[in-house]
């Protein structure tokens, strides 16, 4: 019986080392430095800051992923455009997510005018697989975004 007991102890100890690691893109910003990998990307840069009930980070990361998910061209006013990534369900541990943020997963590309050569310039959306670099999260009490580099577009309308 107590044989018994030591192995069903060790099953659950192993069932739940594995529910801790079920999502291991997801961290906490304040116990994270540099050198630090989450999702396969490796942190450059943690800024992250905790007070009372408000919290701020801005965290880049160096690595490349390849994601799917849905892509807009979307008009601010008639001179500014932008082209942003809404990251798919299927691809989402493939991105660092920080644990306190409620947000879409979505980010705005650094790199504009490569971005609206492979998306083009017209106001539309669409699916996409894309590779990214340099993701970039920021949260802070006001209007922010992620953003990524996009290195390029592997698929197009899927």
């Amino acid at each position: 019986m107590k044989k018994l007991h030591v192995i069903l102890l060790g099953v659950l100890m192993l069932v739940l080392a594995g529910c801790a690691r079920a999502t291991p893109h997801v961290f906490d910003g304040t116990k994270v430095g540099e050198g630090t990998m989450i999702a396969g990307m490796r942190v450059v840069r943690n800024e992250t800051h905790a007070e009372e009930g408000l919290s701020s980070s801005l965290i880049q990361f160096s690595g490349r992923a390849t994601i799917s998910g849905t892509y807009a061209v979307v008009e601010y006013d008639e001179l500014w455009r932008r082209v942003q990534f809404t990251v798919g369900d299927e691809s989402l541990s493939r991105i660092p997510r920080l644990e306190n943020d409620p947000r879409t997963v979505w980010f705005v590309f650094n790199n504009q005018d490569d971005a609206q050569k492979a998306f083009g310039a017209e106001v539309r959306s669409g699916k996409a697989t894309v590779v990214i670099d340099n993701y970039r999260i920021h949260l802070a009490q006001t209007d922010t975004f992620n953003t990524a580099d996009l290195v390029r577009v592997v698929r197009m309308g899927q």
